[in-house]
This record gives structure tokens, C-alpha cells and sequence, in this order.
């Protein structure tokens, strides 16, 4: 009888679209305390990598520095710090340029490879691509294809920056640096087609350096992201004040421009450069925003002081910028606000109030088909990734989009 009976719901199948998001794979350098020449190689491998410019740099502390000390508050402990830093940066990946590694860094479950694993292929003469995440030479194909191909009206400026030996570890840090093996195949392989200059960077050309259209490495790597804010606290920019000289100053300058937030650093000893004071001007005034229902109240960007810098040094420098309003300015603001402290990144319940939680970073977007017969997503590359590889090359948010259909 049982067989007899027609089933009154037949199986349902689910077709529909899939969105997938490309992002960066994800990496995170951990360098010993106060070593400025593993910074160094933690910048200059960042700027070979897709993404590298948000890749936090932590510094494996024994004991927090004293510069940290928010009196009468203590400085916290550093496995607290470090291990706050890697669960709100959450990377997919630590590179370990330090020496040793505490035991607590193995219990996270990440995966732990050495600086030179990253490029490998590229040491063994196999592949001009990095076996983790999308390299430079990707980036600069994609840059000719968008660019230079076809002649643009306002097109883009190429340029690999030569780095001074004074404050070498600072503009390092600002502009990138490649590795002098990859500076090689640029100039031999792309430079004629890009028209690649190699500047000094001097004191004196900071605003031709520092121009929308001008990219140097360190933009190069942020070539095809966007950035999506998941902080409550809005923040339309920083200005970071900060002793060019210290290292502890450099990292954090760059763990907070790796949070997604545009940062402008400004070192102490420039504080007198009138290109540099032009460029935070013009800064300030594109991140002061008026509120859409009430035009007399703005948004402003914010000076942050460094660990190594004093308070009454950054008033003195804010103060010295002359900036006018205009005449027609609904509002009485001001255009800066001045924070005291630095973004608590570390602390998972600070982290959020300080407008300090990393943004999300996503690269080409797209919707693919989904059929019941396939369990496996369909390649989908990011601006700058032409072929799909069998690495580690990026990482992929999928949502489903289903519909019922019946057989």
C-alpha cells in the first residue's frame, strides 16, 4: 500500500547565485623588541605582497616598554598586548623574523612560516609569484592593463623611492621598500613599459612624492582594496605625531595605518617642512565633514600622539598650522581634535570605543551560478590576480543566494 502512494513533496533542490568576495591573504610579522633591521625586512617584504601595507607588525615584548604607562594606569602585560594585536588583526598567517617565539604564539593555531618561505618560488628561479598571497609583478601587470596599455588622459606616475640613510627606518615606512632582488626585476622587466623613476626622497619634493596620481610601493600593495569600516566610534582620519628616530613610534604608525584609516604621520624632526604642513593641511580640511542633518556640526580628523613625543609638542605643532575657513562655513568647528593616547588595538573591549578595530579588505567582487551537481565555487581573481594558482593566494568570503526548484 505504502509504495502505492504518491509522495506529496518531492525532493527540493537548491540552484541560485553565490557572491564571493576576493581579500588579501592575510600575514602578521613578529619581530623581536627593538630591532629596527627586522622591521626593516618586515616593511620590505609587506611592499612585495598584495595587501602588505595592513599587515601588522608586533613586536614580541618580554616587558611592555615604560613609554606605555598611562599614570596612574599600569602598562599591561605583553602577552596580553600580542596576543590582542593578533585577534584584532586576525591574520591567516604569522611570519615569524624574531628569533625565538613564546610558547603562547604555537596554542593560537596559526600557521607560523619563516620570511623566506614567502618567496621561495622566486629564490628557486620557478615562478615570478609568491606562495603566499598575490605578488608586486601581478600588481604591476594589472597597473599597465589599467594605466598604460592605453594611453590615459590623467595617467598614473610609477616611481621606486631611494631611501635616505637618515630616518632610513621612517620614510621606509611611509613610501615601502622592495627587496633589492625584486627591485632588479622591476627595473629590468617593467620599467620601459610603466615608465618606472627611481626619486630620492629628499625634504623637498615630499608633495611631487606624496601626490594622489604618484604610486610607490607601499601603494602599489593597496592596489584594488576597499576597506569597509567595522568601528562604532567614527573616525575620518588621523594625524600621527611621532619621533621619526624610535622604532617603537615607526611600528605603531604603521599598525595604525594597517587598521584601514587614512594616516598622515608627521615626525617631529619635520615639523618645520612647509611641503609636509601644506599636505596635513589639505588633509584636515578634506577630512572635515559636516553632518548631513546639521551642516554646523563636523566630523574632524584627529592628531594622535606617539609614545615618544610629548603632549605639549604636538599642541605646539598643531597650533603653528594656519588654516583658513571659509568665509561661507556654516560651522564653528575647529578642524582637528588632539588624542592623548594611542588607539588601545590590544584590548578587545578598548578596541571598539578607540575606533581602533581593523577594517575589512576586500578586493574584486563578484556573482557566480551554483548548481546542485558541483560542491565547488568557481575561480573568481581579484584585480590584480589573473589566473588562478594552486597556493595560498587569497582568501574568499562566499554568501549564498538559493532557490528552491524541484526535480
Amino acid at each position: 500500500m505504502r509504495g502505492l502512494v504518491k509522495e506529496r513533496n518531492p525532493t527540493k533542490l537548491m540552484i541560485g547565485s553565490i557572491d564571493i568576495k576576493t581579500r588579501p591573504l592575510k600575514l602578521a610579522f613578529l619581530v623581536d623588541s627593538n630591532s629596527g633591521s627586522q622591521v626593516r625586512d618586515a616593511i620590505r617584504l609587506a611592499s612585495t605582497l598584495w595587501g602588505g601595507a595592513y599587515f601588522p607588525i608586533i613586536q614580541l615584548h618580554k616587558h611592555i616598554p615604560a613609554t606605555w604607562r598611562d599614570k596612574p594606569l599600569k602598562a599591561p602585560p605583553a602577552k596580553t598586548v600580542i596576543l590582542g594585536y593578533i585577534d584584532a588583526f586576525d591574520p591567516d598567517v604569522l611570519v615569524q623574523f624574531s628569533t625565538t617565539l613564546p610558547e603562547y604564539i604555537g596554542e593560537t593555531g596559526l600557521r607560523v612560516i619563516k620570511p623566506e618561505e614567502v618567496w621561495q618560488t622566486l629564490d628557486e628561479g620557478r615562478s615570478h609569484s609568491p606562495k603566499f598571497g598575490l605578488g608586486v609583478f601581478e600588481i604591476l601587470r594589472e597597473v599597465f592593463d589599467e594605466n598604460f596599455k592605453f594611453k590615459a588622459k590623467y595617467p598614473v606616475s610609477v616611481i621606486l623611492p631611494r631611501i635616505p640613510s637618515r630616518l632610513s627606518l621612517f620614510w621606509a615606512s611611509l613610501f615601502g621598500e622592495l627587496p633589492e632582488r625584486h627591485r632588479g626585476i622591476v627595473e629590468r622587466n617593467y620599467a620601459e613599459a610603466l615608465e618606472i623613476q627611481s626619486v630620492d626622497v629628499k625634504d623637498d619634493n615630499l608633495a611631487e612624492l606624496l601626490a594622489p596620481k604618484t604610486r610607490f610601493p607601499r601603494r602599489l600593495v593597496q592596489h584594488g582594496i576597499s576597506t569597509e569600516s567595522r568601528s562604532f566610534r567614527r573616525h575620518t582620519g588621523f594625524v600621527f605625531f611621532l619621533d621619526a628616530t624610535k622604532i617603537d613610534d615607526i611600528v605603531d604608525f604603521w599598525n595604525l595605518r594597517g587598521l584601514g584609516k587614512p594616516v598622515i604621520p608627521v615626525p617631529k624632526q619635520l615639523s618645520n617642512n612647509q611641503q609636509l604642513n601644506e599636505y596635513v593641511i589639505g588633509f584636515l580640511k578634506e577630512h572635515r565633514r559636516h553632518w548631513p542633518h546639521n551642516p554646523k556640526v563636523c566630523d574632524l580628523a584627529s592628531f594622535i600622539r606617539a609614545r615618544n613625543c610629548s603632549m605639549e609638542d604636538m599642541q605646539a605643532y598643531a597650533t603653528s598650522l594656519k588654516i583658513e575657513k571659509d568665509p561661507n562655513d556654516p560651522s564653528p568647528d575647529g578642524f582637528l581634535s588632539l588624542q592623548h593616547w594611542y588607539p588601545r588595538v590590544w584590548d578587545e573591549w578598548a578596541r571598539d570605543k578607540d575606533g581602533a578595530v581593523p577594517d575589512d579588505l576586500s578586493g574584486k567582487e563578484g556573482v557566480v551560478s551554483a548548481r546542485p551537481a558541483s560542491s565547488c565555487l568557481p575561480p573568481l581573481n581579484p584585480s590584480c590576480g589573473h589566473t588562478p594558482r594552486p597556493r595560498f593566494p587569497l582568501a574568499r568570503d562566499a554568501r549564498r543566494r538559493a532557490v528552491e526548484a524541484r526535480d
